[in-house]
């Protein structure tokens, strides 16, 4: 893009990175976004965040201190199953979808723009 500069010196030239305008279908955000709980929440939380009456959790002084010892945002994303993926995903969607190969290729190009990487077999 070129656009004049506000000195008034003469054109500025830009570049942008096709990843700042990349577009994503409807279901890649939200494959995305599912991603994202999927690698920074443990597993243990998905039925507290993702079910709608899974009764109440008492606070403890032991997991009040485990909370703070465990911050999931400066140790950084972990690796999870597809199925994890995928069951977050749909309880986070709008209205029901059916698992179908337009879901599993959403999956493959993210993958191959590196939005998200694929560590094993059946791991995200």
């Amino acid at each position: 893009e070129k656009s004049e500069s506000q000195d008034g010196k003469g054109p500025v030239t830009t570049v942008s990175s096709n990843r700042d305008n990349l577009g994503l279908p409807y279901y890649s955000k939200f494959l995305l976004i599912a991603a994202y709980l999927a690698s920074y929440n443990p597993q243990r939380t998905d039925k507290r965040f993702f079910v709608k009456q899974h009764g109440k959790q008492r606070k403890s002084a032991h997991s009040i201190r485990a909370k703070d010892a465990y911050n999931s945002q400066l140790t950084g994303p972990k690796p999870f199953p597809l199925e994890r993926l995928l069951a977050i995903f749909y309880n986070i969607i709008d209205g029901g979808v059916n698992p179908t190969a337009n879901i599993y290729s959403q999956i493959s190009s993210l993958a191959r723009l590196q939005l998200i990487t694929t560590v094993g077999a059946d791991s995200v």
